[in-house]
């Protein structure tokens, strides 16, 4: 799987210094399945909380994960 942690937390501090109230990344899963554990302990370290959670698969099979987090 590819981990997009690095890009995830730099967008996610980002978002989080601009004093926005919800972040809304899109986690692929890759061909290895929905292991995207890299990606959520990045933006929760950020000071994120998961609020809500959605999977669906893009347009070539792989799962993507939709999640929203608030402050």
């Amino acid at each position: 799987m590819f981990d997009k942690a690095p890009t995830v937390t730099k967008d996610a501090a980002q978002a989080w210094a601009s004093g926005v109230a919800f972040f809304t990344p899109v986690l692929n899963g890759g061909k290895s399945g929905n292991d995207w554990a890299g990606d959520l302990t990045a933006i929760t370290q950020a000071g994120w909380k998961l609020h809500t959670w959605a999977v669906a698969e893009n347009n070539i099979g792989q799962p993507q994960a939709f999640p929203l987090f608030t402050r």
